[in-house]
């Protein structure tokens, strides 16, 4: 009966290869993890392995932020699937060793997760988180305006990105609104005139490079537009109610 069952679990099940990034890991039992992997073939799926514990060498695999080349038994409209076969995408050079960095990668795939409900397949979205992540591994790339690049980013993908209709008559970023107005509304939820017009001059930016280029503003200026972005998604992702870990952003904001 237990092969029957193992036979009919192979003949439901599709064997798909597919890229991945680990969004989270959690552990099951005394030798098996559930981990919540973003791919690029299934869109965001959790599996299971087992056979996992603090002395095998697999177990570093799952850390958040890898990037993984997967083999999987994947069965339509199941929550969980399995993992035959899994290795390194990429092997990082310093995103996991240098704190600042950790934190940067940390706030991207936690604000990813709070962000993307269900399974929609969205490969152009992957390669671009993907791209960020091999920024923030860049030891020869500052992260300082990643976060933002990020943050702004995502809108677009997730198809909610501000307005481009800033002016000099039209000065302040209204985040309910989505959009530049010409004078301050009644309600506080706005971008100051400087923020707004930093705001602008990067909505025009397509990769972080040019972000580096394009501004000079300070930290004071990046945590007000970073907090400000925070804000613009709680108004425009009903499920969106911010983030779990504030000191992992602290510590960003603090570079």
């Amino acid at each position: 009966m237990f092969l029957n069952a193992i036979a009919y679990f192979w003949a439901m099940s599709t064997l798909v290869h597919t890229e991945g990034i680990v969004i989270r890991t959690l552990k099951y039992g005394e030798s098996s993890i559930i981990a919540h992997i973003l791919t690029r073939q299934l869109g965001l799926q959790s599996f299971i392995m087992g056979g996992v514990t603090s002395g095998n060498s697999k177990i570093g695999m799952f850390q958040v932020m890898n990037q993984l080349d997967l083999t999987v038994y994947h069965q339509e409209h199941k929550t969980m699937h399995r993992i035959k076969e899994v290795r390194y995408a990429k092997i990082y050079q310093s995103l996991p060793f240098e704190m600042h960095r950790t934190a940067v990668g940390v706030y991207m795939l936690e604000l990813l997760r709070k962000c993307i409900q269900g399974h929609e397949i969205d490969s152009p979205l992957y390669d671009w988180i993907k791209t960020c992540l091999d920024y923030s591994d860049s030891p020869d790339l500052s992260v300082t305006w990643i976060p933002i690049y990020f943050t702004l980013g995502l809108t677009h993908h997730l198809g909610f990105q501000p307005l481009d209709n800033h002016s000099i008559d039209q000065p302040y970023f209204d985040l309910r609104e989505g959009r530049f107005v010409a004078q301050l509304p009644f309600h506080r939820d706005i971008l100051d005139r400087e923020c707004s017009s930093l705001l602008a001059s990067l909505i025009h930016c397509a990769e972080i490079q040019q972000v580096i280029q394009t501004s000079t503003a300070g930290k004071k200026e990046r945590k007000s537009l970073l907090n400000g972005l925070l804000d613009y998604y709680r108004f425009h992702l009903d499920h969106f109610i911010g983030l779990d870990s504030p000191h992992i952003l602290e510590e960003i904001l603090a570079a």
